[in-house]
């Protein structure tokens, strides 16, 4: 399976780990992280997409994901979430994808490594 989801209710932390070649299919179905029993909306969410080898997306499959994440806004609720990316086109795609949701409660920021994504994670707790 080309990603993993771990609810961790003690810390209060969704880490969903994308790896090999994703498809928008692939990152829709990653979503269902949101509807775990243990996730909660004041939840935190770390997008771990460092072992991504391949990424497809088509402008279509854009529309898809953001009508799915329109469906769980009321599961995503106001808290943050981290994206760590392999690089910059990663980075920029991130960027983009961000740009097509409609405004959310989420704050969400990307990161290229894994100790600045859990430090600012770690910073709301403070």
């Amino acid at each position: 399976m080309p990603f993993t989801c771990d609810v961790n209710a003690h810390l209060r932390r969704a880490t969903i780990t994308l790896t090999g070649a994703v498809d928008v299919q692939t990152a829709i179905e990653a979503l269902a992280c949101y509807r775990h029993p243990d996730w909660r909306p004041d939840f935190q969410a770390l997008w771990d997409t460092r072992g991504v080898t391949g990424l497809s997306v088509a402008p279509d499959d854009l529309d898809r994901f953001t009508e799915e994440l329109t469906a769980l806004a009321p599961l995503l609720g106001e808290g943050r979430s981290a994206f760590v990316v392999p690089d910059e086109v990663h980075r920029g795609i991130a960027h983009l994808i961000f740009r097509r949701q409609p405004p959310a409660g989420r704050v969400r920021r990307v990161f290229r490594t894994m100790e600045k994504a859990l430090a600012w994670l770690d910073e709301e707790r403070t």
